[in-house]
């Protein structure tokens, strides 16, 4: 492990986004961190729902005025990530994709578009416009390729979730190995005319998803990904025509296999579109770049798996944000608590050594029960200081369930009394702050189990405490006025807790 001078790390970030080289800089620059300029090559969407009417708007946007993109999207379930449904997109230079999830006429939740860019495969069913495909249960109830978890199997579970978008390599139209220009390139099929349409989706459509068949093509056109991602998400309601905005986890430098310059390894991580791959488990190198703010400095660290790299730039000791309840003004709060990397320690399906470290138990948990609970405490004011004794539960408690967030993408609930809420999720959980009043702050504690003071471990030496996760609290306020309602989205602060290894 080392330790950077700020100043020469912010120099790296800096090169790392423009893609140039600098001779003898260090290493850093390619290794997985927060965008925090907000591109990327990775995404991931803290949070979607279909429930109660709600809609989720997602858009990407390629920032390369020079090259196509292609991404892999994949909607996971909240209670254990299993996939809901995933394809394959290619963005050309400057190209937006935009697409709703939401619940369809016969009540199954979907991804509906009726944007232009090519997709693999193409969206066949029709509906306002645009093109939609339904999610499906065949990758947790036993009908598809991966074994049936302890979960329920019903189509519910696709109803909320999160959602991971990978790039998995870029294409300026030219033959990496000739550099001739190749006639009928997946580059020039996915270019815009005047009217909008593109090229040649076909092509796309068919040999993105029969990538061994066309691996050849694939790879003489298509190098690493770049830091070109940008996107945003919003969070609508049907019913109350409030929307909630936010951005993504964006991930910079998630596959750089050369550790060389953004841009200049001829390598791709093209799969299948109806493929498991790639995954965030796939960041290569094995390699993390983490902003340590208590101490003014970052920290470099070297790791054994791609998924633990992935980890520690977004493993916390704390969560901490706002809530607001009014009755008087229909105000709620809601939080998003979503642990996007859980899957590769307590699925048995994905990890079968049995270990969940830095979770507490594998999914299913001791009870059997369709569950990977991690034990969290919970500390709460109001805006005058006032604060409570630690709280150990959620309420209404359950029992052996003291203070424990159980799923993947887990909903936190302020003050609910009935079926009030704002985002409507099917298993939220609930913390009663109404002693303290009507608006406060809360910091929920992720060290509350022997597994999360572990935290994972880098090759070096390095211990990063707690668990990986990112989430949001939405505010709003239903006063069926056009000019009192609003709503509001404030992405979760943290703390981090890292022990570097001299």
């Amino acid at each position: 492990m080392m330790r950077k001078n700020l100043r020469k790390s912010s120099i790296a970030l800096a090169v790392a986004a423009a893609g140039v080289g600098v001779v003898g800089l260090s290493t850093q620059a390619v290794a997985v961190q927060i965008g925090e300029d907000g591109l990327g090559e990775a995404l991931v969407y803290p949070y979607f729902t279909t429930n109660n009417g709600f809609r989720t708007l997602i858009h990407v946007i390629n920032t390369s005025d020079t090259h196509a993109v292609a991404y892999k999207i994949r909607m996971r379930d909240a209670h254990n990530s299993r996939d809901c449904r995933d394809f394959n997109v290619v963005l050309s230079p400057d190209d937006v994709w935009t697409a709703s999830i939401e619940e369809g006429a016969d009540g199954q939740p979907r991804i509906w578009t009726n944007d232009n860019s090519c997709t693999s495969p193409t969206l066949t069913q029709t509906d306002r416009g645009g093109r939609f495909v339904n999610f499906t249960s065949a990758d947790y109830d036993g009908t598809g390729q991966t074994p049936a978890d302890a979960g329920i199997n019903t189509i519910d579970r696709c109803r909320e979730g999160y959602i991971e978008i990978i790039e998995m390599g870029a294409s300026n139209g030219n033959d990496l190995i000739t550099q001739a220009d190749i006639v009928g390139s997946y580059y020039d099929a996915a270019l815009h005319d005047d009217n909008g349409i593109p090229a040649n989706c076909n092509k796309i459509a068919i040999e993105l998803n029969n990538v061994p068949a066309n691996q050849t093509a694939i790879d003489q056109e298509f190098g690493e990904p770049l830091n070109v991602l940008k996107g945003n998400y919003t969070l609508v309601s049907t019913s109350t025509g409030q929307g909630f905005g936010g951005s993504p986890l964006t991930l910079a430098n998630f596959f750089s296999p050369n550790l060389g310059i953004d841009g200049a390894d001829t390598r791709n991580i093209i799969s299948n579109a109806g493929g498991f791959d790639p995954a965030l488990k796939d960041a290569d190198p094995a390699k993390s770049f983490v902003t340590d703010t208590k101490n003014g400095g970052v920290i470099e660290s070297n790791w054994s798996r791609g998924i633990d790299a992935v980890s520690a730039v977004i493993t916390r000791s704390s969560v901490i944000n706002e809530w607001s309840t009014n009755p008087g003004f229909g105000s709620n709060t809601d939080w998003a608590v979503t642990f996007p990397t859980k899957r590769d320690y307590a699925d048995p399906a994905v990890n079968q050594g049995g270990n969940p470290t830095p979770f507490t138990e594998m999914f299913g948990g001791v009870e059997g029960q369709g569950e990977s609970c991690v034990k969290v405490a919970f500390n709460s004011w109001n805006r005058e200081e006032k604060t409570t004794a630690q709280q150990n539960d959620f309420s209404p408690p359950v029992r052996g369930k003291i203070s424990s967030l159980c799923y993947e993408a887990n909903i936190i609930t302020y003050n609910r009394t009935g079926g009030e809420g704002v985002l409507n999720s099917l298993f939220p959980n609930n913390i009663n702050n109404s002693v303290l009043g009507l608006f406060g702050w809360t910091r929920i504690g992720l060290l509350e189990d022997a597994n999360q003071q572990i935290g994972i471990t880098s090759i070096g030496g390095d211990n990063y405490k707690g668990l990986p996760v990112i989430g949001f609290a939405v505010l709003n306020r239903s006063t069926q006025s056009n000019t009192t309602n609003f709503g509001a989205l404030f992405d979760h602060a943290y703390e981090r807790s890292i022990m570097v290894s001299n």
